[in-house]
């Protein structure tokens, strides 16, 4: 459990990304949520500025959530929850390439090359064509939909897929943290374009795909937070 009592435990910046999850969900709210909110679009929050305190005590107040949150810090996912929007992204990119890399292995056109290279990463391009990898894809998205995919779908995939696996991890948190970690995510409508299969199998690309991500994106991220100051 972790409030208010326990953020001196932690480095200032540390903290005050903590205290904003708290107390202060909309500071990390997604522009999709926000729409969703207004009035005018079938919401429930009259709209104001984002990150606004406010806004913040309406979303804790619907969502009926407390000052308390049932946060494991030393759970990779719990601090998954906590990451800003540069972070999600880099994680979410990571994992759609980790999912997706059976059917990227398998590009060969030049044309084809030209029109996913730029979605990636040198090291993401590395780890999607790595072996631990295509085995640890095996079993999240059928590999016979995915074979089927056009270029262009493929494409539109990098716009949704890694988000849809993230969203799916996070329902393993607790209430109090999923909640609030929701409001970072893009909203997408619809089905997904392809099935994510086994649970188990997906939850541990996921996982996989934020060690690569973190260390990649902000190696001491994870570090501050099992970094508590001393007493």
């Amino acid at each position: 459990m972790v409030d208010a009592r326990t953020l001196w435990q932690f480095d200032p910046r540390t903290a005050r990304a903590l205290r904003d999850f708290i107390f202060h969900p909309s500071a990390g709210l997604h522009r999709d949520r926000l729409e969703q909110l207004q009035p005018g679009a079938g919401g429930w929050i009259t709209l104001t500025p984002q990150g606004d305190a406010a806004l913040s005590r309406a979303l804790m107040r619907t969502l009926d959530l407390s000052d308390q949150v049932d946060l494991n810090l030393d759970d990779p996912l719990h601090r998954s929850a906590l990451l800003p929007a540069e972070g999600l992204a880099a994680w979410a990119r990571t994992a759609e390439a980790m999912a997706m890399a059976p059917r990227l292995r398998r590009v060969i056109l030049q044309s084809e090359l030209q029109l996913l290279q730029p979605l990636l990463s040198e090291a993401q391009w590395s780890l999607a064509l790595d072996d631990q990898t295509i085995t640890l894809a095996r079993g999240v998205v059928d590999a016979a939909v995915l074979a089927d995919q056009t270029m262009d779908a493929l494409v539109d995939l990098f716009d949704n897929l890694g988000w849809r696996l993230i969203e799916s991890a996070w329902t393993q948190l607790p209430r109090s943290v999923a909640l609030r970690a929701g409001l970072k995510l893009p909203v997408r409508e619809g089905p997904s374009p392809v099935d994510l299969a086994g649970t188990e199998a997906a939850s541990a690309l996921v996982h996989n795909a934020y060690a690569h991500a973190m260390e990649a994106w902000s190696p001491d991220w994870d570090r501050a937070w099992t970094l508590r100051m001393a007493a």
